[in-house]
């Protein structure tokens, strides 16, 4: 894997790798760190592990984790996890519509931010309907990016779902995303290629092994445990993201070349941002809500013809 960035990147980087619980991230700091040294001596030095800066970084950062734990363990420790909805919805912006148009219009004015949405605030319903569903209308294309007004409304996600779908799902940029520990207890998805084969058994006897393997070293090694849970083992993360960018998530994570997990995230996402807010779901008009049993069949067969 090769990593581009520059000095100050790799100092915090660095910073950053030598505080992990892991002993191969320290190890892989202590590499970065050496062979940087070597051509930017200068950026790096305060990521040294004697360095008083580095000293004072892991300090706090060390701190504020055992300080937030304890929090947790006071307040939060005897309660159970709710039956899980693979996507939950926790919160949303009730005034999104007025701040979205005051925001398209704010560059078109000489007007402040706070006088536009008062005068929005004020317009018949009817009126502000309109104005979506025109700007609505001129997207063609999933690839036709709406006005920056579309970052002013905000949600809030909790995903359920499979550690390899998260994979794909937690690259995407322009949100705030935060995951639990890895673990086998929210359970795991079982493939239907799986049982279709006649593997349903074996399957389940290698989960359940990795499950009792993952609570047998949990005990002494609570973040090496991760290690042994299988991919198809269920993950919790949330997403805080504006209308902007989960627009442009949930269209290309919806598409029929699209893996099954996180089409069904995505769709679901959809779902909720329509139940909430319909007027503003309609930007999202690209959304994929179909089934496809083989979705990325015809991606293949037309990467067959190009090389033909």
């Amino acid at each position: 894997m090769g990593v581009f960035g520059n000095g100050r990147f790799f100092e915090t980087l660095i910073m950053k790798l030598r505080t992990e619980p892991f002993g191969e991230m320290n190890e892989i700091g202590q590499f970065a760190f050496e062979e940087l040294a070597k051509v930017i001596p200068s950026f790096v030095r305060r990521a040294e592990a004697g360095h008083r800066h580095f000293q004072d970084f892991r300090n706090f950062s060390l701190a504020q984790q055992k300080l937030i734990s304890k929090f947790y363990s006071n307040y939060m420790g005897q309660l159970k996890a709710d039956s899980a909805e693979a996507v939950r919805l926790v919160d949303f912006d009730p005034e999104a519509e007025t701040k979205l148009l005051a925001a398209l219009l704010y560059s078109h004015s000489g007007l402040t931010l706070q006088q536009i949405r008062e005068r929005v605030r004020a317009l018949p319903d009817s009126e502000k309907t309109r104005l979506i569903e025109e700007t609505v209308a001129l997207r063609n294309h999933r690839r036709h990016k709406p006005e920056r007004g579309l970052e002013m409304p905000f949600y809030t996600f909790d995903i359920l779902g499979d550690y390899g779908m998260y994979r794909d799902l937690q690259r995407h940029r322009m949100l705030t995303q935060e995951r639990q520990p890895l673990t086998t207890r929210f359970g795991y998805d079982t493939p239907y290629e799986i049982e279709d084969a006649g593997l349903g058994a074996e399957y389940h006897e290698t989960m359940a092994r990795s499950a009792e393997a993952f609570e047998t070293i949990a005990k002494d090694f609570p973040y090496e445990a991760q290690y042994v849970v299988p991919m198809s083992y269920n993950i919790r993360w949330y997403v805080h993201i504006n209308l902007r960018a989960l627009i442009w998530l949930t269209e290309i994570r919806s598409t029929p070349q699209g893996h099954t997990g996180y089409r069904r995230i995505a769709q679901e996402m959809f779902r909720k941002v329509e139940a909430a807010q319909p007027l503003l779901a309609k930007y999202m008009k690209f959304v994929d809500l179909n089934e496809y049993s083989l979705g990325r069949l015809s991606a293949e067969q037309r990467q067959e013809d190009k090389q033909a």
